[in-house]
């Protein structure tokens, strides 16, 4: 009865552990155990593809705002990026002490050194926030240097308020 239970336990644990493996992987349960009381046996841990989870899961990215100073609105917050199938759908979320429209893009460079024209038009921030579905993978805008720059609408980059450089993974 005693080493029922082991083997029982060790199913258990094997089954959740491949149930929460990283990537999609799962590995092998134990294959054969000691009929004495004494621990199980297992077999090296193989692991394989498990059924049923999709491919190509989507990549994250993050930028954080940082207020331009002397800036009017002031704003914080930031955007999550998302990539899946060639585009990115870029959520941006501020808290702004203005209330009017304010105009949002992706440009190539760091806030610091922003090239002037505009890779990327977003939908513009209303109410804090803006949702905008755009043509390129987020592979590409991650391996150079690109920024999410906010600006009051209607001046684009003269008037810049707020920058947010695009960083991989997820926001601190």
């Amino acid at each position: 009865m005693h080493s029922t239970r082991k083997l029982t336990l060790g199913l258990v644990l094997s089954a959740a552990a491949a149930a929460c493996s990283p990537a999609g992987t799962a590995t092998t349960a134990p294959t054969t155990a000691t009929t004495t009381s004494g621990p199980i046996a297992t077999t090296p841990a193989v692991a394989t593809a498990a059924p049923g989870l999709p491919t190509g899961l989507p990549t994250g990215a993050f930028a954080v705002f940082t207020p331009k100073a002397g800036a009017t609105p002031s704003v914080q917050g930031g955007a999550t990026l998302v990539g899946s199938g060639g585009q990115t759908q870029v959520v941006i979320a501020v808290v702004s002490s203005g209330t009017e429209k304010m105009a949002a893009s992706i440009q190539a460079g760091t806030c610091d050194n922003l090239t002037p024209e505009i890779a990327y038009r977003l939908t513009d921030v209303t109410s804090g926030a803006s949702t905008t579905s755009v043509a390129v993978d987020l592979a590409t805008l991650l391996a150079t240097p690109h920024a999410i720059n906010i600006s009051v609408a209607g001046s684009e980059t003269e008037s810049s308020i707020a920058c947010g450089e695009i960083k991989s993974g997820i926001a601190p």
